[in-house]
């Protein structure tokens, strides 16, 4: 069972034609980032949990001398950069964290995410057991007192943090628990825009009271799936519709053109240069240089006119490391033959004994060639070769071959050719 104690509306992003015209929203992307660093701040500052599989937030239920060393409160961050494109707008996001120990008497408790301020180290301090007393900080480590130990302090022991949460979420039992909120948002919206300010959350549970939790940390090795993970829906900075241009297949000497929308959906304003360079493809419009501001869009229009059959994939450049480029697919094919205009009539009278007579014509000067073959397709006459001009004629055929002499009784074809096209007939040749 999930809990979702937000939940935020994916906003819509309009786009528009180089002069503002107003169009269909864009749909955000979503992407899914692993936890680049974390740790868990316990109230003795000798300790840590740089390297541990878990990270703890609350009091614990053990004695302690003083209120303090029960404390826990967990760090981390994640990395954006590599997700999510520099000035995209940032719609919704969602921390998942898988808790795995509790004391049931400690009940719901509420555990609120806020924003670092400062950045923390992640060292090779690895806790034994069930990790809940941490382990002597080394080198690098966060701990109660410094952002890395042994050397550098927090300007307020326990982390320097934005002292309003961004989100809070009610943690019970055993399971994947999520924080989901504006004010979230807000903040990988300025980590996006800022990376070098991004330093995590902080988690802090109830210090009132018992209440600690333990969570699975980004190291966890039992089951890849319960490590924290922050999914982000965002809006890219460039979308590209459609994503690639298919011109399926076209006839050489002829031309197709399709078309496909760049946008920018980010604050700042996107330039690039929209370049084509592959034989048979050409920039009808939208080519060249460009600048579009924020929720602007720009038309681009490719003609594909192959010279060749076969298929042409390409490549055309936006120009834009923001944009990408587009893949161009397409195939070629030679256009069928062009009819040659010859007409073949059907003999008659057919069956025959003594003289059968075919008509034909050809709407074009040309070469024609009427002969008569047996069965075993053995040329037997020719009964016209020539060159023809436009125009209707007629020829016959006697019932003798090539040599003078009357064929064998039964059945021949006649075969007449004319520009590469032919045309076939069935005559039966009966003697008296």
């Amino acid at each position: 069972m999930y809990r979702l104690p937000h939940t935020v509306g994916v906003s819509l992003i309009i786009s528009t034609v180089i002069f503002a015209v107003l169009a269909a929203p864009v749909a955000a992307d979503m992407v899914s980032v692993p936890a680049s660093k974390d740790n868990t701040l316990y109230g003795n500052p000798a300790k840590s949990n740089g390297a541990g599989d878990y990270l703890f937030t609350g009091l614990t239920y053990e004695v302690f001398s003083d209120t303090l060393s029960a404390k826990r409160r967990a760090l981390i961050k994640f990395e954006l950069f590599s997700y999510v494109p520099f000035g995209a707008q940032i719609d919704s996001v969602r921390l998942t964290m898988y808790m795995s120990k509790s004391k049931p008497e400690f009940g719901v408790v509420d555990n609120s995410l806020h924003r670092i301020v400062k950045d923390w180290g992640e060292g090779l301090s690895d806790a034994s057991g069930p990790e809940g007393r941490g382990a002597n900080a080394q080198p690098g480590d966060a701990t109660w007192n410094n952002r890395f130990f042994p050397n550098e302090d927090w300007s307020i022991p326990g982390g320097d943090f934005d002292p309003v949460a961004s989100a809070v979420t009610g943690v019970d039992s055993i399971q994947l628990w999520e924080w989901s909120s504006p004010g979230m948002t807000a903040d990988v919206q300025m980590w996006t825009d800022d990376p070098l300010n991004n330093f995590g959350w902080i988690i802090i549970g109830d210090e009132t009271r018992s209440s600690a939790k333990r969570f699975n940390s980004r190291t966890f090795a039992t089951d890849v799936a319960q490590r924290p993970r922050l999914d982000v829906y965002f809006a890219p900075v460039c979308s590209k519709e459609p994503m690639t241009l298919a011109f399926d297949t076209v006839s050489v000497g002829s031309f197709v053109e399709r078309s496909f929308t760049l946008k920018n959906t980010a604050a700042d304003a996107l330039g690039g240069d929209v370049t084509l360079a592959c034989p048979g493809y050409s920039i009808v419009a939208g080519g060249g240089p460009y600048s579009l501001a924020q929720n602007e869009s720009l038309l681009v229009t490719v003609r594909y006119e192959p010279t060749d059959a076969g298929p042409h994939p390409c490549v055309l450049g936006t120009g834009s490391s923001l944009c990408g480029d587009v893949n161009v697919t397409a195939f070629a094919v030679f256009p069928p033959p062009i009819p040659t205009g010859l007409t073949l009539g059907f003999p008659g009278p057919n069956p025959f004994d003594t003289e059968s007579a075919i008509a034909f014509s050809v709407d074009q000067p040309g070469a024609v060639s009427i002969a008569v073959y047996d069965v075993r397709g053995a040329r037997v006459a020719t009964i016209a070769d020539g060159w023809y001009g436009r125009g209707e004629y007629l020829a016959t055929w006697d019932g003798r071959a090539s040599s003078g002499n009357l064929v064998s009784r039964g059945t021949y074809f006649i075969r007449a050719t004319f520009r590469g096209d032919e045309r076939v007939r069935k005559i039966t040749f009966v003697t008296n």
